[in-house]
């Protein structure tokens, strides 16, 4: 397998962590490849307080219970003091989201089956932290196959900074399904993915609940625990750390100086921490504090200020009405849950490498950073153009322009060089003529530079053909080549970060997750998967 920093830059903070280089390793509390490092952060969360632990569990239970056998007993450890998660998060992206969503998800199941063994007086559950507080909702309200158009669904103008949690499914949802519906392949399994489908996006639902729906589904049988964390409940138990961040801004000012210390070392920073990190929400409305003098706070947007205390007192009342933003919330996660261990992904863990501060003076136990699985899912059709190729899944990820020079290989003509070499003899030839011309008659000059140009120019349309000529005697390779980017670069992204996790679902039935889960380790390296089980979708279509 390859090594996850063969496909990151070095500089990339993902990489240096995975290298443990010693210029970044005081950005983390730790290693995860460490047994001294699991033993430090497991001996803290030892001392979990145990009223937290007990609303946690109230609130869990309110949540999670009845759904597997598997998860009524991680309940019921959840609630014991030797208990400890392994948590993993993302948005509610429609119809489960992009591939990656599943895979992390299944990272972080594995993970706590694995430290299970490792440290048997200790229990590992895994947490799926359900981020509904944002209002990003072009990041989750589109859906993508291979071969097929994106598809997005418009957000209303009115819901402009709703938070996920607060937007129901309008009517008009009923045709984007369709869509979706439609583009899905046809299999034995379509029809009940379909039905559950509508059943969990009725209109007058929301987005969240339908993600709940599908996701609580697919990993039953693990004992995934969903957590909510719009819950106000939840938000109860972290009063005193937003509290303090009102008061004092500490996670604020503590971003800041060790971001400065990254900048001053080069070391490249994705937070721009606020002066108050946290929002207000108001009719859904999901708006930033800012604040205008030593006691005195502004709503975003709005004229509205408020004092320090009114704030407090307001959040007090009703824990509901604040949410964190991308600097607290990683404070909010592990001031409510026992956490030892965060699955991240690239992107995380460059902000993740800002906050060791922040955790420190708002004295949080910090968890150890994990890189979540990443891979590509090969299906049999693609897997024979591979070989046909002589390319592998991370050759192609790599150079998303393979399939140009491919081309030109298999043809034995590269046009562009070809043209070039034309062009530069032209030049040459007529501005070697150039001043004879000009010895002779001087008005000519333009003449003779004008056809100068209209001869490259022909030249240059001429070899224009002649790679259409080129890509039409490759018809049948180019469109298979363009058939594999469709497949593992769809629009230049990787497959994980694009292709639905749906689409498998569908085309390999409910036992797929078991037969990823079964490939999933928890190496850090890149993931090939590939179907273990029968596809029963028209074989025509596999053949192709």
């Amino acid at each position: 397998m390859t090594p996850l920093t063969d496909l990151f830059p070095p500089e990339h903070l993902l990489s240096r962590y995975l290298n443990q280089e010693k210029e970044i390793v005081d950005l983390y509390p730790g290693h995860f490849q460490s047994d001294k490092d699991w033993e430090s952060v497991i001996q803290k969360r030892m001392s979990f307080p145990s009223d937290t632990r007990k609303a946690l569990h109230s609130a869990m239970v309110r949540q999670n219970s009845g759904i597997s056998a598997k998860t009524d007993y991680n309940l019921e450890q959840l609630a014991k003091s030797n208990t400890v998660v392994i948590v993993t998060g993302q948005q509610a992206g429609f119809f489960g989201g992009p591939l990656y969503t599943l895979v992390k998800t299944l990272s972080a199941i594995k993970w706590a089956e694995e430290l299970s063994g490792r440290y048997p007086k200790t229990n590992f559950i895994p947490v799926f932290w359900l981020e509904v507080e944002d209002h990003d909702f072009k990041e989750i309200a589109i859906y993508q196959q291979p071969e097929k158009s994106t598809l997005v669904f418009p957000e209303p103008e009115t819901e402009a900074y709703f938070q996920i949690s607060a937007r129901q499914i309008p009517e008009s949802f009923s045709d984007f399904l369709d869509q979706v519906i439609t583009q899905l392949p046809e299999t034995d399994f379509k029809a009940d993915m379909v039905e559950k489908l509508r059943k969990s996006y009725q209109p007058g639902d929301s987005y969240a609940s339908a993600f709940l729906t599908l996701a609580r589904g697919w990993f039953a049988d693990y004992g995934l625990l969903v957590l909510n964390p719009s819950d106000p409940e939840i938000k109860r138990l972290a009063l005193p750390l937003f509290t303090k961040e009102l008061t004092s801004q500490l996670a604020g000012k503590s971003v800041s100086i060790q971001t400065k210390s990254m900048v001053d070392r080069s070391i490249p920073v994705q937070l721009t921490p606020r002066t108050v990190n946290l929002f207000m929400i108001r009719n859904g409305k999901r708006l930033g504090l800012e604040l205008i003098s030593d006691n005195k706070l502004k709503l975003a947007g709005t004229d509205n200020s408020f004092t320090v205390e009114q704030v407090i007192s307001l959040i007090n009342e009703n824990p509901g009405s604040v949410s964190p933003n991308v600097v607290t919330r990683p404070l909010f996660q592990d001031t409510v849950l026992p956490t030892v261990g965060v699955i991240l992904g690239p992107g995380e863990f460059s902000y993740w490498g800002q906050l060791k501060l922040a955790y420190n003076e708002t004295e949080t136990v910090m968890p150890l950073c994990i890189p979540r699985t990443s891979g590509v899912f090969v299906e049999p059709a693609i897997q024979r153009l591979l070989e046909k190729f002589g390319k592998t899944p991370e050759e192609i990820m790599k150079n998303p322009d393979w399939s140009e020079a491919e081309l030109k290989n298999l043809s034995g003509v590269d046009s562009d060089l070809e043209f070039r070499k034309i062009k530069n003899e032209f030049n040459s030839l007529f501005a070697d003529r150039l001043p004879m011309i000009k010895s002779v008659d001087s008005t000519l000059e333009d003449t003779w530079n004008g056809l100068t140009g209209r001869t490259v120019q022909s030249v240059e349309q001429f070899f224009s053909r002649l790679e259409k000529s080129v890509k039409k005697s490759q018809e049948v390779a180019f469109g298979q080549m363009k058939r594999l980017d469709s497949s593992l670069m769809p629009e230049g992204k990787w497959q994980e970060r694009s292709v639905s996790g749906l689409y498998f679902l569908v085309k390999y039935g409910p036992d797929w997750i078991k037969d990823l889960y079964s490939q999933v380790t928890t190496e850090p390296v890149f993931h090939i998967f590939r179907p273990s089980i029968p596809n029963k979708s028209n074989r025509a279509e596999e053949k192709k």
